[in-house]
Order: structure tokens, then C-alpha cells, then sequence
């Protein structure tokens, strides 16, 4: 499959360079746009983001701010507004502001990731109301809604403290994170507690009212709560149809669990970068896309 490739010349005025491939990636946050940003200069690329801005939740980062301007001035598409959902050889199927089917030969999954569920910690008791995750809790924050009073922050990631402060900003009284092992933070803030324990169940009907612990220890701790926010055990995002491992038409950049880090996010971005690479110049690929025309 061939596609023009554009550049702009000092005027700001596009022409057409050369045929090249095209190659989608979905989610514009570090990894996405740090993986935009080294190909597009080579190839064609479409950023597809489900949120109304390039740069997802974090366009306003400083850092955001200077890749989603790298990967416009080098010439890739921005699709936002718009969720990406299955992915077929023939393309991605999206839906939303500029839904439909955009035909590509390669995808990057850089979905991010999220925090695990209730049933992935193993969390057992009632379903009850008050059971949040962490990205849920950001969103509420952000638009002034408080979800407890006397929450449990589960995990020991940057979203778990982030999370835990912006609490204690909005009015919580008090914050307990909770983690197996030690927690990363060992000295908590004012106003948090920070417990060694692994979450057993949740107590309380229509909403939580407290979370049972085991501590390092081996005893069992009733902790009193009116919300349970889950912002550990950072996972992939997989979440496109189609593409949820890595083949020769899907590239993952995403980091593995427990890494937790800008540094690592780049480099999975820089690492799906190469991979891509390495697959639009194998044999098969060239035959595929026709680059062997170049």
C-alpha cells in the first residue's frame, strides 16, 4: 500500500516528496507522541486520540506541549475526538469525531495504561459504591467533586500519589495508601498514612465503608473508609480489538509492569519507533506496502 508523503518547505507550502508507508498510532500521550515524533519525518502518520486534544489528559505538560509540536511540524495527522476500536489488516476501524475506516500498514498501540481492578488485586466482599479507579478519581477531582472524605489510596505508583495529595487538597480529612511491601515514599505527607498490607475485602452496603488488610505482619486490619481509589499495578492499556499483542502488523508502545517512570515511557516510544522500522524493512513488509518502488 503506497501513500504520498509531504513536506513543507520554509514558505509553510506542503509537496508531495515520495511514496511511503502509513502507520497509525493510537493514544498521543509520551510513548504515542515520542514514537510520532521519530517517524513522521520518514513515513506517513495518523495520531489517533479519543480525548478532543492532541496530548490526551497531559496536553497541558510542558513536555506534551513540545512533541505534539514536533509531530505536527514534521507533517503527521492529528484524528482526536475519535476512539480507535478494532484493528484488521485492511485498517483501523474508529468511532467518534472522525469515525470510520483509515487504511494503514502498521499500528502502535500506545493506549497507556491503567490501574488493575478490584478482581485483579483479588479484592473480595460485596460490590458496593465508592469503589473507584484512579483515573476516575483524577477526572472527579478535576471537576471539584470529592469521592470520600476518608479514602483508601490503593498502590505505590505516581498515580497512587498523586492521587493521595490532590485528596488531601480538595478537603479529605485523612488518607490512607496502602501497598504490599514498602512503599516507595518511605516519610508520608501530612495527612497520609502509609500502610504495608495486602487489601483482603470490601465492608459496607450500598457503599464501602471499610477495607480489610493484612499487614506485613500476618494480622488482619479493619481499615473505616467511605471510598476505596485503585491506583496500583500499573497494566497495558490494551483496549483496540484485533490488536492486543504484538505481530508483524502491530507494534506495543507501552511499558512493562512496574515500570513507572517518564524515562521508561520515552523509551518505549523510541523502542516502537525501531520496531516499526525494522518491520517496514523486512522482505514481506516491502512486498506488502510496495516500498521496494522507493
Amino acid at each position: 500500500m503506497l501513500f504520498l508523503k509531504t513536506s513543507r518547505d520554509p514558505s509553510g507550502v506542503w509537496a508531495v516528496t515520495e511514496a511511503c508507508a502509513h502507520v497509525i498510532v493510537a493514544g498521543s500521550g509520551l510513548a504515542g507522541l515520542t514514537c510520532a515524533a521519530e517517524l513522521a519525518p520518514e513515513m506517513r502518520v495518523t495520531v489517533f486520540e479519543r480525548l478532543p486534544v492532541l496530548g490526551g489528559a497531559d496536553w497541558e505538560v510542558d513536555q506534551i506541549s513540545v512533541l505534539t509540536a514536533r509531530v505536527t511540524d514534521a507533517g503527521a495527522t492529528a484524528v482526536c475526538g475519535t476512539q480507535a476500536l478494532r484493528w484488521e489488516r485492511s485498517g483501523l476501524f474508529a468511532a467518534g469525531m472522525a469515525g470510520g475506516v483509515c487504511a494503514a500498514d502498521l499500528l502502535v498501540i500506545a493506549t497507556g495504561h491503567r490501574p488493575a481492578t478490584a478482581a485483579e488485586w483479588g479484592i473480595g466482599g460485596m460490590r458496593c459504591g465508592g469503589v473507584i479507579s484512579g483515573t476516575v478519581a483524577t477526572h472527579l477531582l478535576a471537576s471539584k467533586v470529592l469521592p470520600g472524605r476518608r479514602p483508601v489510596v490503593l498502590g505505590d505508583s505516581r498515580l497512587a500519589r498523586r492521587v493521595s495529595a490532590e485528596l488531601l487538597r480538595a478537603g479529605a480529612h485523612e488518607v490512607i495508601r496502602v501497598a504490599p511491601g514498602p512503599l516507595a515514599d518511605a516519610v508520608a505527607a501530612s495527612g497520609i498514612t502509609l500502610m504495608d498490607a495486602v487489601p483482603l475485602s470490601v465492608k459496607g452496603r450500598p457503599r464501602i465503608e471499610a477495607l480489610e488488610v493484612m499487614t506485613s505482619s500476618g494480622g488482619v486490619v479493619t481499615l473505616p473508609c467511605d471510598a476505596l481509589v485503585l491506583a496500583g499495578k500499573r497494566l497495558p492499556y490494551r483496549n483496540v480489538d484485533g490488536a492486543l499483542e504484538a505481530c508483524d502488523t502491530v507494534v506495543i508502545a507501552q511499558c512493562c509492569e512496574g515500570e513507572d517512570s517518564d524515562v521508561a515511557t520515552e523509551q518505549a516510544g523510541r523502542a516502537a519507533a525501531s520496531r516499526v522500522r525494522d518491520l517496514l524493512h523486512a522482505p514481506s513488509a516491502r512486498a506488502r506496502c510496495g516500498l521496494e518502488a522507493m
